[in-house]
């Protein structure tokens, strides 16, 4: 009995990573996005930043948050003098849980109730699972950056894993007493 049990987990873990790869989002290649109050960008893979700068230049959103910044990293690293009072970095997040964690904040602190997710593509369904966790009245629209090819397969499988274990995390998830809260950029 025991064993059937496991042999009956192991095949619904397989037939669920089947039907994670086969839904992925498909990589967004310069189609339209719906206008929102914001751009949300979890760092990661380097095509997700250049993207979310190009939906913010094209006035999808007037604000955009950098979400898992490196706390080296300085406003001229990204955009001109200029822009740099309409971008937010945040710099606590070392993982999505707690990407999740700074969008919210950041969001609740602007009266946000509507934003464009980009992430990867293997990556947005976690990502806006904790979204979703997190803040249930928040609006996500994803916008999802392709893996280069040569990772695809262990990037999703990795991907897959860590969804499985958010899916139980989502059970006891909330938000953390203490976190700071992402601020605009200066200089």
């Amino acid at each position: 009995m025991l064993l059937l049990l496991a042999l009956l987990l192991v095949v619904g873990i397989a037939f669920g990573f089947v039907w994670f790869q086969l839904t992925l989002p498909v990589a967004e290649q310069g189609r339209g996005v719906e206008r929102a109050q914001a751009i949300v960008v979890f760092t990661g893979s380097e095509a997700r930043i250049p993207s979310a700068l190009a939906l913010w230049r094209k006035g999808v959103a007037p604000r955009l948050l950098v979400s898992g910044v490196h706390y080296r990293t300085m406003g001229r690293d990204l955009v001109g003098k200029d822009e740099a009072y309409q971008i937010a970095l945040g710099r606590a997040a070392r993982n999505t849980y707690e990407n999740a964690v700074e969008t919210v904040l950041w969001t609740k602190a602007h009266d946000i109730d509507k934003i464009v997710l980009v992430t990867s593509d293997v990556h947005i369904r976690r990502s806006r699972l904790y979204l979703r966790c997190l803040a249930p009245r928040l609006e996500v629209v994803p916008f999802a950056v392709g893996v280069v090819d040569g990772r695809r397969w262990r990037a999703t499988l990795k991907e897959y894993a860590k969804y499985l274990l958010a899916l139980a995390h989502c059970k006891v998830a909330s938000l953390p007493a203490a976190f700071p809260t992402p601020q605009a950029l200066s200089g």
